[in-house]
């Protein structure tokens, strides 16, 4: 069971990718996983028929956001929500602890899936749909100047 608690350390600015990297060794200490799903929280899916799942390939969830009108707002776009096997996560080598504040992981993260030769997969648009919660920006958090 996951309790609320806050274990990020200096900087004090999020840092996602960090935290996907920690998530994910942590529970392999439990479990053999084969799959991990990366979320945002703020993405709510809009059809059950999309698989919260792993395949052979890489697989873009949150593809298609109503905060841009449901279609991909660049051909690099990977965020909102992943889902990765073990397998891929180990070919890529994780996720760049780089990225401070808001942004640029998710592009990063597309770039290392592609450095492997792993090809994207992305379900159909009506199928991928996602609704993005509207909420404040985190001041604590900027837009990161890399991204």
């Amino acid at each position: 069971m996951l309790t609320n608690s806050n274990i990020q350390a200096s900087p004090d600015v999020f840092n996602r990718a960090a935290l996907m990297n920690i998530g994910f060794l942590e529970a392999l200490k439990l479990h053999d996983f084969d799959c991990f799903i990366f979320h945002d929280v703020d993405l709510l899916p809009l059809d059950t028929r999309q698989p919260y799942t792993c395949f052979q390939a890489p697989t873009h969830l949150g593809a298609y956001m109503s905060k841009f009108s449901y279609q991909m707002p660049y051909d690099g776009f990977f965020g909102g929500a992943v889902a990765l096997s073990t397998e891929n996560i180990k070919q890529m080598n994780g996720f760049s602890n780089l990225f401070y504040g808001w942004g640029g992981e998710d592009d990063d993260t597309l770039n290392r899936v592609l450095w492997r030769n792993l090809t994207v997969h992305r379900h159909a648009q009506g199928i991928g749909k996602s609704h993005m919660i509207k909420h404040e920006k985190d001041e604590g958090n900027p837009t990161n100047p890399n991204r």
